[in-house]
C-alpha cells in the first residue's frame, strides 16, 4: 500500500488593483492593506501544525508583481493546492489570483473568506474554484487534504471539505511565525492614524483573537498556548481582540494573564464597571489599554463613560489617562 503524499498548500491574499471603490460598503469590511487576514492565517496554521502537509503564505497585495506573481510563487513552492482569500469588493482580483495559482501548477484551487460567507451563491458559480471553505472550515480543509493525498474521488473531496470537527489545541489560533510583523497594529495612542504606516516599534501590538471561527470564547488554556508562542518569539505587545459578541469578564482576563512572567503589555476589551482592586490586578498583569467598547452615540453618554473609565485608571495609580473617541467606541489608555 502506497504511503499518502504530503501536499504543499499555498495560502494567498490577492492584490486589490481591480477592487471596487471604497464607497461600496459590505457587511464585512475589506482588510487593511498592512494587516493580513487573521482567519486566512488560522487556516494556514491548522495545516502547518495540525497535519503532515506543508503551508506557505503569500500576500500579493504587498508584492511588487501583484497577482501575476502568484503564478511564480506557486511554481517555486511546487504547490499542489491553493487557498485564495476572497472578498466581494475584490472579486476580480481574487479570481485573477486563482487563475494564476492554477497556471503555477496547483491542481486544486479553493476559495475562502468573506465572499463565501456573505455571497456563497456567486462564489459557487466561479469556474476558477474547485471548492469553497465555510467560515469554520479548518477541520474540513484538513479532511479534504487527506482525501486528496489518498487519491479520493471528487465527490469524497467535496464532502470532506464540508465536514466539521474540533482541531487539536496546538493547531488552533495563529502561528506567530506566519502572523509575523505584517499583522501588527499600533495601540490607540501610537502614531498610526488613517493612512499612516503601521508602527512596529514602541507602540506595536500583535492581535490575538479571543473567539474561535464560530464566535465562541476560546478557553484559557487555548489562549495561554498562543501567549506562550508570543513570548517564545519575543513579541512584547499583544492586543486581545473580539471576534464574537461575548466580551470576557474581568475574572476571565485575570485568569488568562495571571502568573505570566514575560513582562508583556496588553490591550484588552472590557465591559461594565470594574472594581478598583480588579483593575489594579489587570494593570499589574501588564494591561496598558482598556477598550470600553460600544456606547450610545450620545454626547452625554460618551462623557459619562469617559469619566468613569478615566477615573478608574487614575485611582489605579496611573500617572495620567487620556481618551480617544470615534463615533461609537471609547478607548482609554494608561500612559507609560
Amino acid at each position: 500500500m502506497s504511503r499518502p503524499r504530503s501536499l504543499r498548500v499555498l495560502f494567498v491574499r490577492p492584490h486589490d488593483a481591480a477592487g471596487l471603490p471604497g464607497l461600496f460598503g459590505f457587511e464585512r469590511a475589506r482588510e487593511r492593506a498592512d494587516v493580513l487576514p487573521i482567519p486566512l492565517l488560522e487556516l494556514a496554521t491548522s495545516v502547518l501544525l495540525g497535519s503532515p502537509h506543508r503551508a506557505f503564505v503569500h500576500d500579493a497585495r504587498a508584492a511588487t508583481g501583484g497577482n501575476r506573481e502568484v503564478r511564480s510563487v506557486a511554481a517555486v513552492h511546487r504547490a499542489d493546492v491553493a487557498v485564495i482569500w476572497l472578498h466581494p469588493a475584490l472579486l476580480a482580483d481574487g479570481l485573477e489570483a486563482a487563475r494564476a495559482a492554477r497556471q503555477g501548477g496547483c491542481t486544486l484551487v479553493l476559495g475562502a473568506g468573506p465572499l463565501i460567507w456573505l455571497w456563497s451563491e456567486a462564489a459557487k458559480g466561479a469556474v476558477e474554484l474547485d471548492g469553497l471553505l465555510p467560515r469554520d472550515g479548518a477541520a474540513g480543509l484538513l479532511a479534504a487534504l487527506d482525501c486528496e493525498a489518498n487519491k479520493g474521488t471528487a465527490r469524497e473531496f467535496l464532502d470532506a471539505l464540508q465536514s466539521t470537527g474540533e482541531l487539536p489545541v496546538t493547531a488552533r489560533g495563529v502561528d506567530r511565525k506566519l502572523l509575523d510583523y505584517a499583522a501588527y497594529r499600533g495601540l490607540p495612542r501610537g502614531r498610526t492614524g488613517p493612512g499612516a504606516r503601521v508602527d512596529k516599534g514602541r507602540h506595536a501590538a500583535t492581535p490575538l483573537l479571543l473567539h474561535d471561527a464560530r464566535g465562541r470564547l476560546r478557553s484559557v488554556a487555548d489562549l495561554r498556548h498562543e501567549l506562550d508562542a508570543c513570548a517564545l518569539l519575543g513579541i512584547p505587545r499583544r492586543a486581545l481582540e473580539l471576534a464574537g459578541e461575548q466580551v470576557p469578564d474581568p475574572a476571565f482576563l485575570e485568569q488568562l494573564l495571571a502568573g505570566r512572567t514575560d513582562r508583556a503589555r496588553y490591550q484588552v476589551p472590557i465591559a461594565g464597571p470594574l472594581e478598583d482592586a480588579g483593575l489594579r490586578r489587570l494593570m499589574d498583569a501588564g494591561v496598558v489599554s482598556l477598550s470600553v467598547g460600544a456606547v450610545p452615540v450620545d454626547p452625554d453618554a460618551l462623557r459619562a463613560d469617559l469619566c468613569w473609565a478615566i477615573a478608574q485608571l487614575r485611582r489605579s495609580g496611573a500617572l495620567a489617562a487620556d481618551a480617544v473617541v470615534d463615533d461609537v467606541t471609547v478607548v482609554v489608555v494608561k500612559q507609560q
